[in-house]
């Protein structure tokens, strides 16, 4: 199946004004909105297509909104389109009046090349007039020669085909979306709003907002759920993997297999339920997230793209491969285009399981100390806060198992080596290069079985060995061999009985008259010494074979056979293979055992699957953010590069309070945020990764992401198509791994915010701000020493600076602050700001002692930015909260970025939030284009993040 295409770019995209509109007597200018419909000829019947804007007091409003005709509206040339004039009386309640209507042909737009003026009419009066601007045009398709049948029947008569070729398109800007396999399968159903907003100067700015759904939703859940089920099951089969254990531990161990089990089941049923609802929506309802059924998805996950058309004021200071860190993200260097990527999700948090236990960070802190206290803070820094007591003992058993790999690979290559030089019997010209490659991986073998001993010498390897044979029945001989007679010992040679209380009869695999030590101790050192005793016997036969006459007979020509130590070499490499594997099986047994000797607490069961799901759906965001930015960044090497070196930054800004259920929430999102940092991405082919035939396309399924590796250590591939990863840098090619650095802010700004600031307290949000700093300037750091073309030319000598400049300024804030300065509104553009100055600013905010101070989000998003970062936008649904927030950030960009006329700021940030692509979010997910917020609520927001009136009211959230 070939890749669907996601079509953003419209048909034609037309804006909307009015003049001389007649106003009532006694009355007030009005204000205007205007609602538009279209029709075919065919049925007659009228068609709600959008509506602009409202325009407060005006008799010549100008409509930021504007109308786009996409072709999934079918619309032709013959198509009627209806233009009809409100007077808002009162937004709140949506009550308006009629000034007038006014009609024309899709046509008449179609090929006019200037203004079309109409006359508004309001039952045969004269009203007004309606004047539409064609800002945009893309294609019109071609109709399929088969007759269309509308809903009533009728049939829809197609386009005249040479009318619709002698129309040229607009190529100046296409869709982004176009042409780009890797995010045609990631994401689908867009949801577009297209605006026109007046600069600085006299050309206008074209502005899209794109909204979509993303497949990844459920794919990464699902493949997550894989990974748990994988681990749960080698879990129950190393626990069964123990031969024999004494009551009491054959006991402990089927009670943990019976817990394996139980969350076996539950992560089975939640991977079979997702399986059967994989399909349209692709979106996890804010409705929903309480559902057991669906805990692992990520509520609410979109990517927001903001695209701006502006061929006259996008930077002129980049540079000219536009690889400046400084343009926007994904902007183009030939292009007027520019593209900015917001991924909105509702906080990862275990919303099903409740808070009465607080959330993750504190029970983690809790455990850890050992403390009680629910509303403990961690004092260490968050790595402190997250490590795993069993971290060790994975490390250890990792580091044995890969050896045990390496030895065997070795063996077997050496085995064919030594195969082919000992069947020669005649000169080959090869000949001597196998025997140098004998010799290299005799050294190889060598080398790793040395390791090999040494890591089975630790101490907590021994201890642990030691501690699971005392686990183990003791074994006596049934009969003495003293006392019986030897042919009565034959009868019964190798049976033993259990001395541990049971009653079971069992036989000892070592022979009664073994004169060895049979101490656990004993056992252990002698599986050890046999591994080096086999090597150095490997060592010996191996040199045999390759004596120095044989070398001198290669190089005289002269045929030299091996033979005869042929069969003593495959014996000892037999040996050694045996050994090193029973010894690396005792060694994991061991570690299996420690694991569970420990105490088993329900809770840490609990607390461990909570862990999971809420990091399954942060990595749903951290997935989503990070394809859309390399898709986005495939034609740009300087990031691209700044990837691969360095990793990429995933920039969290949570909107959540510290009171209430939400204060756990906040210590759920955290960890899982932080959880990421085990995360890494690698592009691999898609071809080769499933196997294609080269006359096989690539299908959708086929560029979805794989999950590889555990939940500690996770490896995301990323598959790509052929030219895409044609233009990666020879480093991603060649399969080296994206690192990601998560960071999260917090400042909350509803109404129980107000409460937690003043009847309880705000040092969870301090404290997560605080790392969140130090964790980007240590970024900052990487990318200024490994990829200085990703930083501007003036920052390449700060050094050291940034951080004592930063320190400075926070002990003396009043030193070098900017009078005038401010986040929202700059004095100078934000890209021409160093973002050294960006950095200082941002760590001021945090330690500054301010009630939601929102400058924090602000300043720490246009780092981000600068820094060609993942930014996330998140509340607890991310629907109202977020809403607010991303389309501040939307207009901040405009503002900032493309000098959109600051007079406009705040009526571009009410027609966004009240016409833009948030609002239809809301009514995705609670069925009502409201956000859900009281005008006493409301009273508590900053004020820049407060809705237009009209545009809430109660709804369920």
């Amino acid at each position: 199946m070939a890749v669907k295409v996601i079509t953003t770019q419209p048909v034609m995209e037309i804006s909307l004004r009015c003049s001389d509109l007649k106003k009532l007597v006694g009355t007030s200018a009005p204000c205007v909105m205007i609602s538009v419909h279209h029709c075919e000829p065919s049925h007659g019947f009228w068609t709600p297509h959008s509506q602009t804007d409202v325009v407060h007091d005006s008799i010549e409003p100008t409509f930021l909104t504007t109308v786009c005709f996409q072709q999934s509206d079918d619309i032709t040339l013959t198509s009627r389109l209806r233009f009809i004039v409100y007077r808002v009386k009162k937004p709140a309640s949506n009550n308006v009046e009629e000034l007038g209507a006014a009609f024309c042909v899709f046509k008449d737009l179609w090929e006019r090349k200037d203004d079309l003026e109409l006359h508004l009419l309001n039952e045969g009066s004269y009203a007004g007039r309606l004047h539409l601007s064609v800002v945009n045009r893309g294609e019109l398709k071609h109709q399929e020669e088969k007759p269309k049948i509308s809903k009533s029947g009728k049939i829809v008569v197609p386009v005249d085909q040479v009318l619709a070729a002698s129309v040229k398109q607009n190529t100046e800007c296409t869709a982004s979306f176009d042409n780009n396999s890797l995010l045609q399968a990631m994401f689908c159903n867009p949801t577009t709003r297209t605006y026109r907003f007046p600069t600085d100067a006299d050309q206008p700015i074209s502005v899209q907002e794109l909204m979509l759904e993303t497949k990844l939703s459920f794919h990464i859940p699902i493949a997550f759920l894989k990974v748990c089920i994988n681990e749960e099951t080698k879990k129950v089969a190393s626990y069964d993997s123990f031969d024999r254990l004494t009551n009491h531990w054959d006991s402990v161990r089927q009670r943990r297999v019976a817990t394996c089990k139980k969350y076996l089941e539950r992560y089975n049923a939640r991977m079979k339920h997702l399986m059967l609802i994989n399909k349209n929506p692709y979106f996890k309802k804010s409705v929903d997230k309480t559902d057991e059924n669906l805990e692992f998805v990520a509520t609410n996950l979109h990517l927001q793209r903001l695209r701006v058309q502006n061929n006259k004021f996008i930077r002129q200071d980049s540079s000219p491969t536009g690889s400046s860190s400084d343009s926007p993200m994904h902007q183009s260097p030939t292009s007027p285009c520019a593209e900015y990527d917001f991924v909105t999700v509702g906080a990862a948090t275990a919303h099903a399981m409740g808070f009465k236990q607080g959330g993750l960070l504190s029970q983690l802190t809790n455990m850890d100390e050992g403390g009680k206290s629910k509303k403990s803070l961690p004092l260490h820094p968050i790595a402190h806060c997250l490590r795993k007591s069993s971290k060790r003992s994975d490390h250890l058993s990792s580091t044995i198992i890969n050896l045990e790999k390496q030895i065997a690979y070795q063996i077997e290559k050496l085995r064919a080596l030594v195969s082919q030089i000992s069947e020669k019997s005649t000169v080959d010209l090869y000949s001597s290069d196998k025997v140098t490659a004998s010799h290299e991986s005799l050294a190889s073998l060598s080398t790793k079985t040395c390791e090999f001993v040494t890591c089975l010498d630790c101490e907590e390897i021994t201890e642990s060995v030691l501690n699971l044979a005392n686990a183990r029945p003791v074994y006596r001989p049934l009969y003495d061999e003293t006392e019986a007679g030897t042919k009565r010992h034959e009868q019964t040679q190798g049976a033993s009985v259990l001395v541990n209380g049971t009653s079971k009869v069992a036989f000892n695999r070592m022979s009664v008259s073994s004169g060895k030590d049979v101490s656990p101790e004993g056992v252990w050192e002698d599986l050890k010494l046999s591994v080096k005793s086999t090597l150095a016997d490997v060592v010996k036969s191996v040199h045999g074979i390759i004596t120095p006459e044989l070398e001198a007979g290669f190089l005289r020509g002269e045929a030299v056979s091996g033979r005869s130590q042929h069969a003593k070499a495959m014996e000892d490499l037999t040996s050694l293979r045996t050994y090193v594997s029973k010894s690396c099986d005792e060694a994991t047994s061991s570690f299996a055992f420690q694991e569970l000797s420990q105490p088993d607490i329900s809770f840490q069961n609990e607390l461990s699957y909570r862990r999971k799901l809420v990091f399954c759906q942060a990595l749903s965001s951290c997935v989503c953010g990070v394809t859309a930015a390399l898709g986005s960044s495939i034609n740009n090497e300087i990031i691209l590069d700044q990837y691969a070196q360095v990793g990429i930054l995933f920039q969290v800004e949570s909107l959540l309070s510290t009171y209430g259920n939400e204060l756990g929430m906040l210590q759920d999102y955290s960890v899982g945020v932080m959880d990421l940092i085990n995360v890494s991405f690698k592009c691999v082919r898609a071809s080769q990764q499933h196997h294609l035939a080269s006359d096989e396309a690539v299908t959708e399924e086929n560029l979805l992401p794989l999950l590889k590796g555990s939940t500690d250590a996770l490896t995301v591939l990323l598959p790509l198509a052929d030219l895409m990863f044609a233009k990666l840098p020879r480093k991603l090619k060649n399969g080296s791994l994206i690192k990601v650095h998560p960071v999260i802010y917090n400042i909350g700004i509803n109404e129980e915010q107000t409460l937690a600031e003043k009847f309880g307290n705000t040092s969870l949000q301090e404290y997560l701000n605080m790392e969140a700093v130090q964790r980007t300037l240590s970024y900052y750091d990487s990318v200024r020493d490994s990829c200085p073309n990703c930083i501007n030319e003036q920052l390449r000598s700060a050094g050291s600076f940034l951080r004592e400049n930063s320190q400075e300024k926070v002990a003396h804030p009043a030193v070098g602050r900017r009078k005038s300065s401010s986040p929202v509104l700059n004095e100078e553009p934000d890209s021409h700001r160093p973002i050294m100055d960006l950095m200082n600013s941002l760590s001021q905010a945090v330690h500054a002692k301010k009630n939601k101070n929102v400058e924090v989000l602000q300043l720490s998003s246009d780092v981000a930015r600068r820094l060609n970062g993942v930014r996330v936008t998140s509340c607890k649904s991310a629907k109202d909260r977020t809403a607010m927030a991303v389309t501040l950030e939307q207009v901040r960009i405009l503002t900032n970025e493309h000098r959109m006329a600051r007079h406009m700021f705040n009526s571009a940030l009410s027609c966004m939030r009240s016409e833009g692509t948030r609002r239809e979010n809301t009514l995705k997910n609670v069925g009502a284009r409201k956000y859900a917020f009281t005008s006493v609520q409301l009273l508590t927001f900053p004020k820049l993040y407060r809705a237009p009136e009209g545009t809430y009211g109660k709804a369920d959230s």
